[in-house]
């Protein structure tokens, strides 16, 4: 599939005047109005009293009830979007109101309270949960504008975030796949299982042994579809290459296949180098690689060299540079049939490190609702709380 990546990026930083601007500009009217028309009334109140006014002068008390009210449609948000029966109003219409009454609740609110005077324990503890709940909610805001963006400029093999795990395991089938075509099976492997031996049956290939298996259930039969066909015999006679290209403003992948004829007895360095290096980058990411595998890196001290490794930097494929150096030098041990299947490889290389890329921004992404929710749900349980102790001691 061709993704129009550049036409997408380009009507990103495009101004345009669309429907969902159109809900925002609504909201932040509603927004601004209710700001404006409660302070001038607070003022005017307060500056007639000679004081600032609390949550028992009618002002105060109006303005907590229409700052409650708010907190409690925040709160609502999450159950409209998991309401997908009854659908009440568009979830982009209750997200821009979310946004922008979310904003103006937080003046609201210290108007109720007299702006400075927070009471005791409780509407103190009030207080600061709001303020916490707006702020973090202004910084996953700031993250829902800015990591999109990035991840549209930055990941072309960008996927669906929960099928990572899948498109990683098809990468790794298809991997497999070409360095048995092209190095064909090693040496079998000693099975020490008697029963084995007697059947007169041969050790299992070490690849493909340890190709993905799903579970045979309705669920999967797509994965059981998609390894059946890389791996399949029909398909064992042929090699499939890909590289990224560009028409015009599309970007995208162009994937051919062409007959291998015969195995290549001079590429016996490319199993290795996929057997060690990699398969369990393709595998597992970042952090993929055993200790014996390990690069030597500088010491942070002296030129004493160490065998630890960075915790970023793993597996050597996951600094793009090196490892363009890494299959640039295992391109001259090869012979130049060979090539292609290493650019294949670069390419599910470079795929595998989008994919983590991806998931890290991902979480970044969602990294905020760790707290604002927990202190949301406090706001709203401690609001009630505080409802309860205000009625009854008045």
């Amino acid at each position: 599939m061709l993704l129009d990546r550049a036409n997408l990026l380009h009507r990103a930083d495009r101004p345009q005047r669309t429907g969902i601007q159109t809900i925002h500009a609504v909201w932040i009217a509603v927004a601004l109005t209710l700001f404006v028309l409660s302070t001038l009334w607070y003022a005017t109140a307060s500056l007639a009293a000679g004081r600032l006014l609390g949550g028992s002068s009618l002002p105060g008390l109006t303005l907590g009830i229409l700052g409650g009210a708010i907190i409690l449609f925040e709160f609502l948000l999450g159950w409209r979007k998991s309401n997908r029966v009854r659908r009440f109003g568009r979830v982009k219409t209750w997200m821009a109101g979310h946004i922008w009454l979310g904003l103006v609740s937080l003046p609201l609110i210290l108007l109720h309270c007299g702006i400075v005077h927070w009471g005791g324990e409780l509407t103190t503890i009030l207080m600061v949960l709001m303020i916490v709940a707006v702020a973090s909610g202004v910084y996953g805001l700031i993250l829902q504008n800015r990591i999109p963006r990035m991840m549209l400029r930055e990941l072309s093999a960008e996927t669906i975030y929960s099928q990572i795990p899948r498109q990683a395991a098809l990468n790794m089938v298809e991997a497999d796949h070409l360095v048995l075509a092209v190095c064909g099976p090693p040496e079998p492997v000693p099975n020490d299982d008697s029963a084995a031996n007697s059947s007169g049956q041969s050790a299992a290939h070490p690849l493909v042994d340890r190709l993905p298996r799903f579970a045979p259930d309705a669920e999967n039969s797509e994965e059981e579809r998609d390894r059946d066909l890389l791996v399949s015999p029909e398909t064992a006679a042929f090699l499939t290459v890909s590289s990224s290209q560009s028409f015009g403003n599309i970007k995208g992948r162009v994937v051919r296949t062409r007959a291998q004829t015969a195995l290549l007895p001079e590429a016996e360095p490319l199993r290795g180098f996929y057997e060690t290096i990699v398969r369990p980058y393709l595998r597992l990411g970042n952090g993929s690689m055993p200790a014996e595998n390990w690069e030597p890196v500088q010491a942070s001290r002296g030129s004493r060299r160490s065998r630890r490794p960075r915790r970023a930097t793993i597996s050597p494929l996951a600094d793009p540079q090196r490892a363009s150096e890494l299959l640039a030098q295992l391109k001259t041990k090869l012979p130049t049939a060979a090539h292609e299947v290493v650019d294949r490889l670069a390419d599910l290389v470079d795929q595998r490190r989008q994919f983590d890329r991806q998931a890290v921004l991902h979480r970044r992404l969602h990294s905020w609702l760790g707290l604002h929710l927990p202190v949301s749900t406090a706001l709203v349980v401690l609001m009630f709380v505080h409802i309860y102790y205000a009625v009854f001691s008045w």
